[in-house]
């Protein structure tokens, strides 16, 4: 068994049946994607002078089903207009705050945002960003044009959450693996996953590396 000291580092990977074989190309010669699977998250004991497959799991079109959940409203108004009145299950993220609070978003393309704001300048402008940074907007209201159904006093609701595929895969993953460990998570971004994976992974060790400092700060 690979111990700490042998430095165990575990990676997640996903991705399409046509493009896994052409970036795993550097993995154990007995790594397969069969066709019909369409995600594969494989663990890696990286010793000093081996490496092994410690485990495989492998998902199939049926087995890999994100889960449902409730539309992402994402209210750019003001605190103070938040808490007059909002929609029923929404975040509140003023516009001048939208750009340092991006980690509190759900991942960017798994799932489409409703936009909520008052001016038409605010309306813009966090459009621009969000689907510049790659989140797709599946309706955007005025406040002017949905008044009557703000009717909603309850806290802001959190949207954040890890990635569909980890958070598909993480209850079956730590049912295998030891009590303790290491895990990271390269390009990690803003640590969504990474705290997700400290929330998971009681007593293990969670380190998110990425070159942009930016992210990491926040």
């Amino acid at each position: 068994m690979i111990s700490i000291e042998d430095k165990l580092s575990i990676r997640l990977r996903s991705g399409g049946c046509g493009n896994v074989g052409q970036v795993e190309t550097a993995l154990p010669p007995h790594w397969k994607l069969e066709a019909g699977f369409i995600s594969s998250l494989s663990l890696f004991g990286k010793a000093r002078d081996h490496t092994c497959i410690v485990c495989e799991l492998r998902f199939s079109r049926t087995e890999f089903r994100p889960p449902r959940r409730p539309r992402n409203i994402i209210d750019i108004r003001t605190k103070e207009s938040f808490a007059r009145g909002h929609l029923p299950c929404s975040t509140s993220i003023p516009a001048d705050e939208l750009q340092e609070r991006l980690l509190e978003m759900p991942p960017p393309v798994e799932d489409p945002l409703t936009l909520l704001g008052e001016s038409e300048d605010h309306i813009s402008a966090a459009q621009e960003l969000l689907v510049g940074k790659g989140w797709e907007l599946s309706a955007v209201f005025r406040e002017v044009d949905v008044r009557d159904d703000l009717v909603s006093t309850d806290p802001s609701v959190q949207c954040w959450r890890p990635n569909d595929f980890l958070e598909c895969v993480i209850e079956v993953l730590k049912d295998r693996l030891p009590a303790e460990g290491v895990a990271i998570d390269y390009g990690c971004g803003s640590g969504r996953d990474v705290v997700y994976l400290a929330q998971m992974l009681k007593g293990w060790r969670v380190i998110g590396v990425d070159n942009h400092s930016n992210a990491l700060a926040r």
